[in-house]
């Protein structure tokens, strides 16, 4: 059989691969939300379109700026959405038509399909939700400003426009918490996530497996004071280089003490045990990082908030880290403030971290700034510092007209341990919306993006104009 052959082969059976996970995820919605029509409530339906064109100067942020490209994008999703007084079952559906002409020449088809199943029921003492996804995106378009389940960057550490290849995310959580109201309480967690890659051959995108149980269990043991004790385990597999396989297990116990109308103090002592085995053949080893967590942390409560101060001992495949943060948290007259900063410290170094929550509604507009930067072990076992700066205004200009500004900001730096490569990525946007009627509106802006990495750095212009309307059913 000629290569030709094979590859066209391994692209149908992709396709069916592809066709029949997204068939039993959309099976399964649709069957529950049948049933649960069954019972008191309404159900709703929701059509979206929106069509519009872009022409940007370097789609890609390529150092070359090989030159623009003109791209027009047909988004079209569903909402499917059954309501009882007790429970809720939603299933959205999105994609793409996309026809695009640039520098590696013309193009059209059906791009970035997702799907996503969420269930939710709540009595007076129990909840229970449930989120099944599924997503296939091109990776010359993904966006690290725009949170692709299960990997929400920048915490995987990769800002990098892929030239080629596709991402197929798939996950689900279930979670069960009961005793909300009363002195026993349970919190049960189940996490599932996978990424497959297809046709690219960059070697560090690679599929991975991760899946995680925990467990929380409270006790009201006297007026003023809470027990806990919390297990976790975590099993992740890559299909790197040298074939990576980590099991994290976690324990630990806890109490926090109420001493007066304002001060709350919270004090958790664990083990945690992480085990990596790595290498091919006789070479494959096992490394094991394990010993003692634990936190200490204190709250009080102000007129206007709360003050916060923490201390707290982690650890990883890279060893025991310590973090220490103090924040504060405050309510103002039309919007709310909360920030923290800490600085973070290990066996490969030291950063600054903290967040920032600000949002403030004036008379025509709302204004909201967010900052998160911290520390994390990124897939090539790394010590990376993750940045993600956000600001935003809208402003009302009248009945039907809205003047929008954002600008997002993500960098990712080396933490210690590893070799990281630093990576920026900046967007800036300003656009203006319209409603032409109840239905329809229009929105069109101007964006500038600024992307920096080893391979250099490279900015582009782009101009954009869409179209959108809803279509909502309901009974």
């Amino acid at each position: 059989m000629g290569e030709g052959a094979q590859q066209g082969h391994a692209r149908q059976g992709q396709a069916r691969r592809e066709r029949r996970a997204g068939g039993r995820l959309l099976g399964l919605a649709v069957l529950g939300l049948a049933l649960s029509g069954a019972g008191a409530g309404g159900q709703g339906l929701v059509f979206d379109i929106s069509t519009g064109i872009e022409r940007d100067s370097n789609l890609t942020l390529d150092p070359a700026d090989p030159g623009p490209t003109t791209r027009s994008d047909t988004t079209l999703g569903f909402t499917l959405l059954s309501e009882t007084p007790v429970q809720q079952l939603a299933l959205r559906g999105e994609g793409v038509l996309r026809l695009i002409d640039g520098p590696g020449g013309s193009a059209a088809g059906f791009e970035d399909p997702s799907l996503r199943l969420s269930y939710g029921t709540e009595t007076r003492d129990s909840t229970l939700d449930l989120v099944a996804r599924w997503r296939r995106t091109d990776l010359a378009f993904s966006d690290p400003f725009t949170v692709l389940e299960p990997d929400a960057l920048p915490e995987s550490g990769d800002l990098v426009l892929r030239p080629e290849g596709t991402l197929i995310a798939t996950g689900g959580e279930l979670r069960y918490v009961t005793g909300r109201e009363g002195p026993f309480g349970a919190d049960l967690a189940l996490r599932y996530d996978a990424r497959d890659y297809r046709g690219t051959s960059d070697p560090d995108l690679y599929d991975r497996r991760s899946a995680a149980l925990s467990a929380a269990l409270r006790a009201e043991l006297a007026p003023g004071t809470d027990g806990r004790l919390s297990f976790g385990y975590e099993i992740e597999r890559n299909d790197d280089a040298a074939e990576t396989e980590r099991r994290t297990a976690r324990v630990s116990a806890g109490v926090s003490q109420r001493f007066d109308a304002a001060n709350v103090v919270d004090l958790s002592l664990g083990y945690t045990r992480v085990t990596t085995e790595a290498g091919l053949g006789a070479g494959r080893g096992t490394t094991t990082e394990a010993g003692l967590t634990g936190a200490v942390a204190l709250t009080r409560d102000l007129p206007r908030g709360s003050a916060t101060a923490s201390v707290a001992l982690d650890r990883n495949a890279n060893g025991a880290r310590t973090e220490l943060r103090f924040g504060r948290v405050m309510e103002l007259r039309r919007g709310s403030l909360s920030a923290d900063l800490g600085y973070s410290f290990g066996n490969g170094g030291g950063a600054f971290v903290g967040s920032l929550a600000y949002a403030e509604e004036f008379r025509t507009g709302l204004l909201r700034a967010d900052l998160t930067r911290s520390v994390s072990v990124n897939d090539d076992d790394a010590d990376i510092v993750s940045t993600r700066f956000g600001l935003g205004y809208d402003h009302e200009i009248d009945r039907v007209s809205r003047l929008g500004l954002s600008m997002d900001l993500a960098m990712i730096e080396g933490a210690g341990s590893g070799a990281v490569e630093d990576q920026t990525r900046a967007t800036v946007t300003a656009s203006y919306s319209r409603d032409l009627t109840e239905d329809w509106a229009l929105t069109g802006g101007y964006r500038y993006r600024y992307g920096e990495d080893g391979g250099g750095s490279a900015a582009s212009s782009g101009v954009f104009l869409t179209l959108s309307r809803s279509f909502e059913f309901r009974r």
